[in-house]
């Protein structure tokens, strides 16, 4: 499986790390962030994979499972032909999964 990064997350990392080495005065960040320039341009413009997060049954509002069987449970969101809830598992997960709140 492949491994993604947000760009967003790589960023605020990089910052993270500069604003480290600058608190300890290790070296300049200014010269830093402009050395970096090239790279975090090249990063900025690299396309997007299309990807979206996956949501586990086990974590989806529609998910609710058998208090005897906690691993599996019904689909409330998807019917089979007879009309009757999905079992899934709580592995499964597909593209109309709404995450669950927290109930803090």
């Amino acid at each position: 499986m492949a491994d993604y990064i947000r760009r967003e997350d790589l960023m605020a990392a990089r910052e993270q790390a500069i604003r480290v080495y600058e608190n300890a005065n290790i070296f300049n960040a200014a010269a830093i962030r402009e050395d970096l320039r090239p790279l975090l341009d090249a990063v900025v413009d690299v396309p997007a994979a299309n990807i979206t997060e996956i949501i586990h049954c086990k974590d989806c509002a529609y998910f609710h499972p058998y208090p005897f069987e906690p691993e599996y449970g019904s689909c409330k969101y998807h019917l089979d032909p007879d009309l009757q809830w999905e079992e899934k598992k709580e592995t499964d997960y597909c593209s109309d999964a709404e995450r669950l709140e927290d109930e803090d």
